[in-house]
């Protein structure tokens, strides 16, 4: 179930409002007791019944005996202390009866109701006269001014109970609230500390955008890791890429430190492993170089045209054919064109290497939906395995039957090729074909 934390919140405080209302009513109806809070005196020796306290006297005189036992416990529990007296001055329903309400039920020949009678303690009772046919005339006592309940009947009590209420629902709902937050808290100081292991599990019912969050920054934790790992491969990929020409850099100086006579052989070894070593520094630079803002409006039909013109030149030696097909046009970006064109060279060369000798391979360019152009370029090769099909854009990575460097080279045209393509905000996939392999560029075209 998914609520959002809008959602929540507002309920939380709706709750909070509506259980604070709660208690004040219920706190108005239990601590308090309205018949007895006022004593409405008409005279010092005198009580005048409120509309409540006759409802009392009412009922009991209605019903059952057994529907008066019921209710006057009832109105006890609820903090009314009333007496019900024979007119013997003994106690009807066997509570203890203070004897100064016992000598005056039993001297006063005539009763008037409301007659208020103080005993020792200080107490107050007003007195009234019932007749049941059942029971006969009795007396009902009921103590009024109770100093004991005073807090009852203070009305800053139903603001201790409203506050009391709201107290606890609110700490509760902030300790919800905060409990998620500081873990969301410790897991990214953690993140910052390095430790990138560290996981939240979302919950499984009432899913909100603290949870997305805590998913959020589990995805930030794998992209740093493999981001970390990557960084290391290419560290460890670019050491061995290194540590090889300049081993046989290392031992053509050794050769020819031995045999002077075949200095200029020797020589030509080392002036080719550093030209080989520029070369992959070159690349290496251009891999990780960023593109600023792309200003210039670049023909693409012209650039690719330019481009296999110049290739076929290199296709010539393994006699390869190169031919165009573009539907519609002519295209325009937005692009770094020196940038542009090397990506796109990459992908050509690419393509060269792994094409048989007397092999075909055929450029593309044709529209895509949302205002974009497709680069498409087949070759005749032995493709790709589907495992390594994204990995053939890593930085050094060499399809298993391409690891010898004449075939292979350094791993590092494609890569330089992605990079530049998502810098054009465009993409690049490959995918293997019946009988041969495909790479598609796909980018924006630029519209005024």
């Amino acid at each position: 179930m998914h609520l959002g934390l809008f959602t929540k919140l507002f309920l939380s405080f709706w709750l909070v409002t509506l259980a604070a209302m709660a208690g004040w009513k219920l706190s108005f109806e239990f601590f308090e007791n309205p018949n007895f809070t006022i004593n409405e005196a008409v005279s010092s020796d005198s009580y005048l019944p409120t509309k409540e306290m006759v409802g009392v006297l009412f009922r009991l005189q209605r019903g059952s005996v057994k529907s008066m036992e019921r209710f006057i416990a009832g109105v006890r529990r609820r903090g009314i202390d009333l007496r019900l007296i024979n007119l013997d001055g003994s106690s009807l329903d066997k509570t203890v009866i203070p004897a100064e309400l016992s000598f005056f039920v039993q001297t006063k020949k005539e009763l008037v109701d409301g007659v208020i009678v103080e005993i020792k303690s200080g107490e107050r009772f007003a007195i009234y006269n019932l007749i049941r046919r059942d029971l006969g005339p009795f007396v009902v006592a009921i103590k009024i001014g109770n100093s004991t309940r005073l807090w009852r009947t203070n009305p800053s009590s139903r603001f201790f109970i409203a506050i009391l209420i709201s107290g606890v629902l609110c700490f509760l709902l902030t300790w919800l609230f905060t409990r998620r937050l500081s873990l969301l808290r410790n897991t990214s100081g953690k993140l910052a500390q390095g430790e990138l292991d560290v996981k939240i599990e979302p919950a499984v019912y009432f899913y909100d955008e603290l949870d997305a969050l805590g998913e959020d920054l589990n995805a930030m934790a794998t992209k740093l890791r493999e981001r970390i790992a990557s960084q290391r491969r290419f560290l460890a990929d670019v050491s061995h890429e290194l540590r090889s020409p300049l081993a046989r850099i290392q031992i053509a100086l050794t050769l020819a430190e031995n045999s002077p006579e075949n200095n200029l052989s020797h020589l030509n070894r080392i002036r080719l492993e550093v030209e080989r070593v520029d070369d992959m520094i070159g690349q290496l630079i251009a891999s990780q170089r960023d593109i600023g803002r792309l200003q210039e409006k670049t023909n693409l039909n012209q650039v690719v045209e330019a481009l296999l013109i110049e290739s076929e030149i290199e296709a010539k030696n393994k006699e390869i054919s190169m031919s165009l097909v573009a539907t519609g046009g002519p295209y325009f970006v937005m692009s770094d064109r020196g940038l542009l064109q090397g990506a796109i060279e990459n992908v050509f060369r690419n393509a060269i290497t792994h094409s048989p000798p007397k092999g075909v391979i055929k450029v593309e360019i044709q529209p895509s939906a949302e205002s974009q152009v497709n680069i498409s370029i087949f070759d005749e090769g032995l493709g790709v395995p589907e495992a390594d099909l994204d990995r053939i854009f890593d930085p050094f990575f060499r399809v298993e039957h391409a690891r010898d460097r004449g075939t292979g080279g350094t791993g590092l045209g494609l890569a330089i090729a992605k990079r530049t393509v998502d810098q054009h905000r465009g993409s690049i996939a490959a995918k293997n074909l019946e009988g041969g392999f495909c790479i598609q560029i796909t980018l924006p075209i630029f519209s005024n």
